[in-house]
């Protein structure tokens, strides 16, 4: 396989601008509560939390947290603010790769919660099980 150096930043233009191309319609306004818009997304989102982790979906509703509050960075910034470049970069290869690319992000932002949900349980629980001293 040649490598073509001299064209890399060509390159990565090509594939940025045909993902931002992909999700567009989250950065349009008048499409914002439509199945395709940012309002849509993070719906879908919210109702595959409730499918996997129905109790975590409660109590989050319980506690009125929006989904928006968490969902709509992760969905419009595709991760970037979350994790340091080397994981980015690794987490976007898996949206080029993925012809479902969205709907594996979807996935993936479902999965952080689920994740996170088990590290606050773990550490409410293991700093009640230490004696006071």
């Amino acid at each position: 396989m040649l490598c073509y150096i001299g064209y890399a930043e060509h390159d990565t233009f090509f594939c940025f601008t045909n993902l931002m191309s992909e999700i567009r319609d989250n950065f349009c306004k008048t499409l914002d509560k439509a199945e395709s818009g940012i309002g849509g997304n993070m719906q879908r989102l919210n109702q595959l939390l409730k499918q996997k982790d129905k109790e975590l979906w409660a109590r989050l509703e319980q506690q009125t947290m929006d989904p928006q509050f968490y969902s709509f960075r992760w969905l419009t910034l595709l991760l970037t603010q979350e994790f340091e470049l080397p994981d980015v970069l690794r987490l976007w290869d898996s949206f080029f790769a993925d012809p479902e690319r969205f709907e594996f992000l979807i996935y993936f932002c479902c999965a952080m919660l689920l994740y996170l949900s088990l590290l606050a349980l773990f550490s409410f629980t293991y700093s009640h099980l230490q004696l006071p001293s």
